[in-house]
Parts: C-alpha cells; structure tokens; sequence
C-alpha cells in the first residue's frame, strides 16, 4: 500500500534511529498514532508485535482492534475475520460492538450472509444506540443476500423510521424498492423507486432503480411512465432486459412503431432462443399494428415453430391483413386448441369471424364475433366497476373501447368518470371535452360541471369560475347548477377577485334561497366584507338558517364588528345567543370577552364579572397554588381578560378580586407594563377601600410603581431575601438604586442581594449589585463589596474588569482582611490577561508582606509561571522550587517543574533541567509530557546529540496530537535532519508541518527552510 510521502519519511526516520519506546504503554499508543495516520500495513506488523509480546496486556483487544481495522481498511477481509470473532465475543471490551459491527461487514464481504446476519442480529438486540442505524443497514442488506425479503423490508423500514435522510436512509430505500419488487408489490416498488430516482444517484445505481420501476409499472399497467424509466436504462447489467421492458411498454400504450423498433434492437442481441422467439412474436404483433403486415410476417414465422397460441394468433393476422384469409383459418384453429388465455380466447374468435366473413361463411362469422364479445357488454363491464368503485379496472376495460370506437361520447364520457376519479384531471378534461363537443352524451350539465372540477382541482381556481359560470347560465334549471352557484363564488374567492366573489355569492344566496352551501355563500360574503358592510349577510345567515353548523360563527362576526362600530348594545344580544348556541371553547371565550367589555361599558359591573369569571378562574387558581391551570385557554385572550376583570373589578368596588387578576398576570408571565398597569388599578382598588398597606404591599412585591419610595423597595428586598425569593428581590432593588444609590441602606440591601445571586452562580446580576454596594457614599460593605465585584467577573472571565475591582480593594483598603487575597487575584487577572510584568508585583508583594497565607501556593506557582513568560530565568527558577519543596502535592505541581526544568536548561543546568523535564515526562502523558519532550530536543541539540534530540521530536509527532507542539516538533525535526546532511527527509518533515498545520508559526519557517533548500 502507498503511504504518504511525509509520514513515510517520518516512520522511516524512526525506526532508523535509537527511538526508545520500551514499554507496552508507550508501544500500544504508537500502535494509536499509527492507525490515527492510516498507515494500515504498519499498523498490521507493529500490532503483531504487540500481541506476540503481551498477549494478555490490557491494551491487547484495542490494538487487535486496530489491526482488524487496518486489514479490513486494506480489503484483507479474510484475515481481518478471525481477529473481528474473537473481539465480537469479547465481554466487556469497549469496542465490542463496533466489532460485531466490523464482523458482519467482514462476513458479507467474504460471502457468508447467514454469518453476517447473526452478528448484526445481536448487535441490533444489545448494542449501543448509535451503531443501531448501521447495524440494522447491514442486517438488510444480509437478509437481502439470503433472499429472506420479508425481513429485509421490515429491516429497511426500521431505518428509514430511525433516520428518514442521510447515507444509510438512502441504502434502506433501495433495499425496499427491491424487497418490495421480489414480493410482487408492484406499486409500492414503483412508488419508492420514483422516490429515489427524484434525488441525486450514482449512474449504475439509477440504471438499475430505473430498471425495477419499469417493472412495476409495466405490471400496473402504467405503460407511458414505464417507458420512461426503461428509456433511462441504456448500458449495464440491466439494458438488456430494460429493452424488452421497453417493448412491452410502448406496446402496452399503443406505440407500435416504438415498440416495433425495441423488439427489433432486442434481437440484435446475443440472446438465448426462448427470448428470441418471444422477441419475434413481439416484434410481428407491434409491426402489424402499425400497419406493416409484410414485415410483421416475415418476424413471426421465425416464431411459428413453437406453435403457441399467442404467436398462431398474430400469425393469422398477419396473414389477413395481406389478403390470405384461406392461410390463416387452419392457424386460427390451432390457436384455439393450444389453449390460448381468455383475452386472446376472445382475439381469437374475433379474428376467425374476420376471416369467415371474408370466405363467405356468414354463419360462422357470426357465432365467432358471438363468442368474441361485444362492445356493449364491454362497455357495460366498464360501467359496472366504475358504479363499484374499481376506477382503475373500469379504465382498463374502456380504454381499448374508447381506441376501436374513439367517436363514442358514451365510452369518451365512462372514461372520463374514471380518469376524474383517479384524479387524473388533465386526461379526464379532455375526454369531457371531446364529449361536450359531442353533444355531451345526453349529460350536457354533468358535463360542464366536470369540466369546471377539472379545473377547480388543480387550483386553476380563475379558470375554474367562468365554467361554474357556464353551468348555472347554460343548466340553470339542474341539480348541477345549485352546486355551481356556490363553487363560482368559491373558485373567485380562492382567485383572490373578492368583489366578483362578493356579487357572485349574492346572486346565488337571492336566487337560490333553498340551495345547499348557502349559508356558508353568505359567511363568505362576510368574511370579503369588512365591518358593517357584512352584517347583512350574516343577518340573513342567522335569520333563514337556524340550524347552520356555521350559525356560531355568524353570532361572532355578528357581535365582533357591531362592538367594534362602538354598537355595544347591539352586540350583547348575539354575544349572549354564542354563548348559548356553541360548545366550542374557542368561540365562547371570544365571545365571553366581548359581552363583558360591553356589560362594562354599560356599567353592569357585576355581570361584567360574573361573564369573565370562567376565563379567569382557571388562572386566578393557578396563581394562588403555584401551578398551570388544566385547561387554560389562549394566552392573549386570558391576558386581555384578566386586564379586563382588573379594570372591571376595580369599577364594581372589589379590590381582592383585581388583586387576584394582577397575581395571576404576574403568575402567567404578562409583560412588566401589562402586569403594572393591572397593580395600578389595583392599588386604586385598594385605596379606595381605606386599606393603604395592601395596595403598598402589592406595589412592593411586584415592585413595578414609579411612586415607591426606597424604603418600601428595600424592605420587599428584605422579604425576598428571607423567604428565598432571590428573583422577586431583583426589580425592587433596581428601582431602589435608582432613586437612592448612595443610601447606606440601599448599599447594604444591594450587598446582600448580590450575596443571594453569587451563591446561585448569576454572576452577571450579582456583579453591578457589588458595584452599587461599593460606590455608595453611605456603605460600610466597600471592600467586601469590590472583592465579590472582581470575583464575579473572574468567574464570567472577565479578567480586565476583575483586576480594576481587585486593584481598588488594594489600593482603597489597605486594612482589610481582603488585602492578601485581593493581591494575588489581581496577580492571576493580570497574568490571564498576559500581562505577566503586571502580574509579578501583586504576587510578589502577597508573598514577602503575608507570609503563610493561605494562597501562597498558588501565588508562587503564578509568580513563577509569569516570570518564565517575561524570561527572567534567574528569578524564576528559585520561586518555583520554593513551590516544589514547600507544596509537594501543589495540584499544578506538574507544569511548574515543566517551567522549573525551562529555567534551569535556559541557566545552563544542563543536567538539572534533563532530571525536570524527565520527571515531567513520567508523570504525564498529555501536552506538559509533549513539551517536556521538545525542552528535552532542545538540551540534545546545545550538546550536538542531534540524534536522541530527532527521536524526541518524532515521539512527539507520532504519540502527542496537539497542533501547535507536533508542529514544532515536527519543524524541529527537519532542523535536525539538515543537520545530520539528509536534506530530502527534512524537506519531507517541513512538507507535513505545511500540509497539516497549515496555519501554525511553524508552517512560516517551514515555507522558508523548504526555499533555502
């Protein structure tokens, strides 16, 4: 197999050099950084190295994994199966499932289905749900292979349930196109075979779908759409039999030339003589029909010798058409002792009455064409399944009828029914049109009134109206015309012509007063009419229809728009008849609303209540429990209600009431004015009523009036704050600030509210409440304030904002107990900001003016991390071993020594700084282990030992997947590979740092080193 040339250079660079992994962990992840590169072969042998080795390792089922993956992805499926078994039956192996996966892969690969069927059996059973999509995939296409179709077809089904688009829907899809066509189910293949060949497929997979929907649709008779799939199959496994597909199409449609000329392309074929033959009687019928009975002769004699009745038949034809009656009679005859089927029984008897007539044998002409059968009972047969409902068997049967009698109007117009029925409109439209033409068959309404269907059908709703228009001028006097009437309003209301609709609908409901639909005509006429403009139709609908299922919404639109013409005492009355009149809870809430807004206009107060009462009941409730109502209506309209009931309440001197309206506003989230203006009026309420201290304690829970004052705000804050209420704290407090943002009060109360927020994490509240504390003239929280200010931007990393807080609490307050936290949090946003000079002075005053405090480990570790950054080697190397001797168990202890072993090496402790980084190395394995590696390439290259120094460049591009470090090493490697004069090796490491880090510093210096070489 061919490996990519960097990565090849790369591997033999390594195995050429003392690279030392000695260990089964170090060997088992270079197995990993082998198979993550897709170097299958390498992948094989060094994995076999492996299992030899440390066959019972903990690692030796995941590097059989891997070498059962590089085979399989090398296409040595034979070999891959063994290793597939063993780890399929694998218990408790994290890849197991993947492996039945891989295993049932494998088993159809090498042929064996019923194997493949039995892993992917159980991997559906029992295996995670992400590998169910692909398992139940494969186990389909298993099935599919053991002819087993039924399954297969449930299999494929499950998937498309599972995933309806994407890679494998699309592999389900064609595997139940095929289960589908091997059961016979001919409309469900060429249903979902049609499906598939709307999207995009690859050439050979849609020759061969093309190829199974001809099929399907040649055995349903669907001639013209089979032909255009069979059109589409022109080279591959499936042109052939398409061809003869083709044939049978065009003849099936009455092609014959077309089919002629298929047949004859099919016996241009190397064709067995069974196919030939078959070909040959194709071939003659079809030329026959076209009118060449010499060229139809001449390819059915080559058939004649199977002596069957189909090829005797049109033998006989042939031989009638050219004039040779006395030739065809005996082949007549032997057709009908071959036993031909009852169609061609029938074709038979009707040629032999041809051919007797034509011999001057009256009698027995007419005892053929008896036995044949006539037109009429052909034509009867027809009627009587379209009357059964069989619209597809009746079109069958007529359509060769309506082809020998096409002037017919009575077969045109059976047809037609059937097409229509179908909803086949456009065919079905020009046979009634041929029978209208045709004087309409003694059906001249029905007629036009199919015509107009047809149009109204396929939304050609414009077209569709002049025709109804046509049947109520032409047949005014027909049950066809009733009907018309409505449908011309409707067809121009769909059309967008709402005046026309208008007068159309007008003229119906007037001159047809008893018409069905006419109700719904004089609703419509509403509807295109605004405002009062329509209330005269829906006065006559309420008036001449009482029993109208539209009768409800017609008191509706009623009462709507004479309320909205400020008519509201002409509204209550059909408000009210609504609400006796209807059960749908949609219509009655409208209608509830309505009729109290018009009670309260009135100054019926109490029954203005009394017709709210259901509309907010269920919310009022709800907010008393703390729950949803269990039937709650529209949201919008339950809010206006509950607006309405507040005002309503309020005017009928019941402040409770409106108080349980703005609760419940509240409880179902109403917007903060909504909810506002109802405390308002509730407060009033309550005023009103001498009791003061409820309309206060309601404006202070809600905290929404502009006319509170500080104390109040304050003292809800308080509440909240004691009942654990945080979020009811947070709009009191706001307004509290607003009007008195350096009252100590206020500051205090801002303080602890920030406390309530920080504890639940909202840092993003809980941070300008601490600034308000702190910026308040009147606090005596400042410093704690300012501390908790800056940590709640440390915590939402806002590490600018963090130090500016932080900074103060060490400027402002050099008293407080916050003093030494405060110095080295200063000192961490600065150095997580990369101001590492900035960061080393805070740190440094924490550990010389508070010796022993309780974050001095961490201030070292930060100190000595910054000072590394700023390369102050000299002072950083003492910091971070005082950290490796006073906090042994310092979690970062790891990265420290990594900048620790940095100082040393840059100090020149070449040894020391060897000791660190390999220290590093053994208790990591990740990104501090990758960079400790390059540090240790770097030692190797200032003593000239430019081969260990390559060996740790290359483990870090083989083992380590970080981009920034394998690309350094990488870039490193080729420095020492131009140092050691193998100038086409470090091109190649230069290459791969280009190619997959492309966007690094070090591709830049690798562009530049590949130009210098």
């Amino acid at each position: 197999m061919l490996l990519c040339a960097p990565l090849a250079v790369a591997l033999a660079a390594l195995l050429s050099l003392p690279v030392a992994i000695d260990d089964a962990a170090d060997k088992a992840n270079y197995v990993e950084g082998l198979a993550e590169r897709s170097l299958h072969s390498l992948v094989v042998d060094a994995a076999q190295e492996f299992l030899d080795d440390y066959a019972g390792h903990a690692r030796a089922p995941t590097v059989r994994y891997r070498m059962a993956d590089a085979l399989y992805e090398m296409e040595e499926f034979a070999d891959a199966l063994p290793h597939w078994r063993t780890l399929a039956d694998l218990d408790g192996f994290r890849f197991q499932s993947e492996s039945q996966l891989r295993l049932g892969q494998c088993e159809l690969q090498v042929g064996t289905p019923a194997g493949a069927a039995q892993a992917l059996r159980r991997l559906v059973e029992q295996g995670p749900q992400y590998l169910q999509l692909p398992a139940r995939a494969l186990l389909g296409e298993s099935q599919m292979r053991l002819e087993n179709w039924d399954a297969a077809a449930e299999v494929f089904t499950d998937v498309l349930k599972r995933q309806p688009q994407g890679g494998y829907a699309r592999d389900a899809r064609v595997g139940l196109v095929w289960a589908a066509f091997r059961r016979d189910l001919f409309e469900e293949t060429a249903a979902r075979a049609e499906e598939l060949l709307r999207g995009g497929l690859e050439p050979e997979l849609r020759r061969e779908i093309a190829y199974l929907a001809g099929e399907s649709l040649l055995e349903l008779g669907r001639n013209n759409e089979a032909a255009d799939a069979f059109a589409g199959v022109d080279s591959g496994l499936y042109a052939t039999p398409a061809l003869r597909g083709l044939g049978f199409a065009h003849a099936g449609a009455g092609r014959a030339a077309e089919a002629a000329e298929a047949f004859a392309r099919l016996l241009e074929q190397d064709l067995d003589s069974d196919q030939a033959a078959e070909a040959s009687l194709q071939l003659g019928s079809q030329l026959l029909q076209k009118g060449d009975a010499e060229g139809s002769l001449a390819a059915l004699q080559a058939a004649t010798a199977r002596r069957d009745a189909p090829t005797l038949y049109w033998t006989a034809r042939a031989l009638i058409a050219l004039q040779r009656a006395p030739e065809a009679l005996p082949l007549l005859d032997a057709a009908l002792q071959a036993g031909p089927d009852e169609e061609l029984l029938a074709h038979v008897h009707g040629a032999r009455g041809d051919v007797l007539t034509q011999l001057g044998r009256g009698e027995e002409a007419a005892q053929a064409y008896g036995k044949a059968g006539s037109l009429d009972a052909l034509h009867a047969a027809s009627i009587s399944l379209l009357n059964e409902g069989d619209a597809l068997g009746a079109l069958e049967r007529v359509t060769p009828l309506v082809e020998r009698e096409p002037e017919s109007a009575s077969l045109r117009l059976t047809r037609a029914e059937a097409l229509f029925t179908l909803g086949r409109y456009a065919e079905a439209e020009a046979d009634f049109q041929s029978v209208l033409a045709a004087g309409g068959a003694g059906q001249m309404a029905r007629v036009s009134s199919r015509l107009a269907w047809c149009r109204y059908l396929v939304n050609a709703h414009a077209e569709a109206a002049p025709l109804f228009a046509r049947v109520l001028r032409d047949h005014p006097d027909t049950p066809e015309a009733t009907e018309a009437g409505f449908m011309h309003g409707r067809s121009l209301q769909l059309a967008d012509r709402k005046a026309e609709a208008v007068v159309a609908w007008h003229t119906f409901t007037q001159s047809m007063p008893n018409a069905a639909r006419r109700d719904e005509a004089l609703l419509g006429m509403a509807e295109l009419q605004p405002g009062v403009e329509g209330l005269p139709a829906l006065e006559t609908l309420l008036a001449d229809h009482p029993e109208s299922p539209l009768r409800a919404r017609a008191l509706l639109e009623t009462a709507e728009r004479r309320s909205a013409a400020g008519d509201c005492a002409g509204a209550v009355q059909p408000y009210a008849d609504l609400l006796q009149a209807s059960a749908d809870p949609e219509l009655v809430s409208t209608a509830r609303y309505g009729l109290a807004w018009c009670l309260e206009e009135a100054g019926q107060h109490d029954q203005a209540l009394q017709i709210l009462a259901p509309l907010v009941d269920p919310w009022i409730d709800a907010a008393q429990h703390e729950t949803t109502p269990q039937s709650a209506f529209d949201f919008d309209l339950s809010q206006a209600a509950l607006e309405l009931c507040t005002w309503v309440a309020h005017e009928a001197q019941q402040p409770q009431r409106a108080e349980q309206c703005v609760r419940a506003l509240a409880h179902m989230g109403a917007a903060g004015p909504v909810v506002l203006d109802a405390a308002r009026t509730a407060a009033a309420a309550w005023r009103t009523a001498e009791r003061p201290e409820l309309a206060l304690a309601l404006l202070g829970e809600l905290a929404q009036s502009d006319d509170s004052n500080p104390d109040a705000l304050i003292e809800a804050v308080w509440v909240a704050l004691e009942s654990e209420r945080v979020d009811d704290a947070w709009t009191p407090m706001q307004l509290a600030l607003q009007r008195a943002p350096d009252d100590g009060g206020v500051a205090e109360a801002a303080f602890f509210l920030g406390e309530a927020l920080f504890a639940t994490e909202d840092f993003a509240r809980a941070a300008p409440l601490y600034a308000a504390s702190a910026n308040a003239s009147g606090s005596t929280l400042s410093d704690k304030a300012l501390y908790k200010q800056g940590f709640s931007h440390l915590r939402m990393d806002e590490y600018a904002a963090a130090a500016s807080a932080f900074e103060r609490v060490v400027q402002d307050h050099p008293e407080s107990a916050l003093q030494g936290e405060s110095l080295f949090l200063l000192g961490e946003c600065r150095f997580r900001l990369d101001d590492f000079a900035g960061a080393v002075t805070p740190l440094q005053r924490l550990l010389a003016e508070h010796q022993g405090h309780e974050s001095s480990a961490k201030a070292r570790y930060r100190l000595g991390l910054a000072l590394g950054q700023l390369e102050r080697w000299d002072e950083a190397e003492p910091v971070l071993a005082d950290l490796a001797r006073q906090s042994p168990d310092f979690p970062q202890r790891i990265e420290a020594e990594l900048w620790r072993a940095r100082a040393l090496a840059a100090l020149g402790s070449q040894r020391a700084a060897q000791a660190a980084f390999e220290r590093v190395i053994s208790e990591d394995r990740g990104l501090l282990a990758a960079r400790a590696r390059i540090g240790l390439g770097g030692l190797w290259i200032d003593e000239g030992r430019l081969e260990p120094a390559l060996s740790e460049y290359l483990k870090v591009a083989v083992l380590y997947t970080t981009s920034d470090e394998v690309s350094q090493a990488l870039y490193m490697a080729g420095h020492c590979l131009e140092r050691m004069g193998d100038p086409e090796q470090a091109r190649a490491r230069y290459q791969e740092v280009i190619a997959k880090h492309p966007s690094s510093s070090w591709a830049t210096q690798a562009r530049d080193r590949l130009q210098a070489l």
